[in-house]
This record gives C-alpha cells, structure tokens and sequence, in this order.
C-alpha cells in the first residue's frame, strides 16, 4: 500500500491532476514512469485509482507530499524507538 500511495504522488507531481480526457480510464497512461523498482501492472492500476482521489494540481501537492513524507518518517522513528525500548 505504502509503494502505491508514493507512487501516486509521484504520478500526481508529474502530470497533476488525472483528467480522463488525457490520461484514459486504465493504467496506461503511467507505464512510461519509473514509479518502483518492481513495477508491475497490478501496482500500476492501484496507483493509479489512488492518483484519480489526489486533486490539488502539480504545485501545491509537491508541498503536500512533503507534509505526507515527514509524517510517515514521524511514524516510522516513533515506531523505531518503542520497538527498540522492548
């Protein structure tokens, strides 16, 4: 889940919002990005229903991706430290 949810913001960072008309209603608008390491048509399709709910245009989601990054990094050393403490 985590790889589809950066993907789709990588996916919304480069072509902004998804509109129907441009990009199709399947998956294939994306399999020109590099969006993981094993991509496959599986990933590519939640990605893209994911990239579909993101509507904020190319520029203001770049900062909101950023806020998401260090949220996620915030959980993540949270759950490093309490892990460590037992």
């Amino acid at each position: 889940m985590a790889v589809a949810l950066l993907g789709s913001y990588a996916a919304q960072s480069q072509l902004g919002d998804h509109n129907p008309d441009t990009h199709g209603n399947t998956s294939d608008y994306l399999k020109g990005l590099e969006l993981s390491l094993h991509q496959n048509d599986e990933l590519l399709d939640r990605i893209s229903e994911l990239h579909r709910t993101h509507r904020l245009g190319r520029h203001l989601f770049k900062s909101f991706v950023i806020c998401q990054l260090m949220a996620i990094e915030s959980d993540h050393l949270l759950y490093t430290v309490v892990c460590s403490c037992m």
